[in-house]
């Protein structure tokens, strides 16, 4: 079993509620992921550009960190760089 299928499964059963990973392509590129609860689950969106590639692990850590912090509902965005 691997590192993701783990986490996944220790935070199913913290929240009580299957957890659902949805790799999306947007055309927005500042978007990284999005944390989204319905009343029989949890959908964690993340960018995910380059099938194949692991890079969206660190988004998906960091939509982890959330849901370890009872933080639902929330998009992750790249910060806009200073002018």
């Amino acid at each position: 079993m691997d590192w993701l299928q783990r986490r996944v499964e220790e935070l199913e059963k913290k929240l009580g509620l299957p957890i659902i990973l949805r790799p999306v392509h947007v055309p927005e590129p500042a978007f990284r992921g999005r944390i989204t609860k319905r009343s029989d689950r949890i959908v964690l969106e993340y960018r995910d550009e380059v099938p194949g590639f692991f890079w969206h692990h660190d988004i998906l850590r960091e939509l982890f960190a959330h849901l370890e912090e009872d933080r639902f509902d929330i998009s992750l965005y790249d910060e806009e760089p200073d002018p």
